[in-house]
């Protein structure tokens, strides 16, 4: 969802979409290292389940990182 960039617009559209929880996030380049920043957020209370951040300095790194993050994501659900 372009635009959409707060936790109230994530609870908007995950009820839109009819699901209990929602990730979102953004990712970017600064200063020559990838950032992937996520949260998980609860539709239903708007609370923030989970934030973490990965980082890494290629895309080999960032790979890792992201992976590492997603298992963490799932420990955390």
């Amino acid at each position: 969802q372009t635009g959409c960039t707060t936790d109230e617009c994530a609870v908007k559209l995950g009820k839109m979409l009819n699901v209990n929880r929602l990730i979102v996030g953004s990712f970017g380049k600064l200063l020559g290292s990838y950032l992937l920043s996520v949260r998980v957020i609860d539709v239903e209370s708007g609370a923030i389940i989970f934030g973490d951040t990965a980082r890494g300095d290629t895309v080999d790194e960032i790979g890792t990182a992201v992976n590492k993050l997603a298992v963490k994501i799932g420990k955390t659900l």
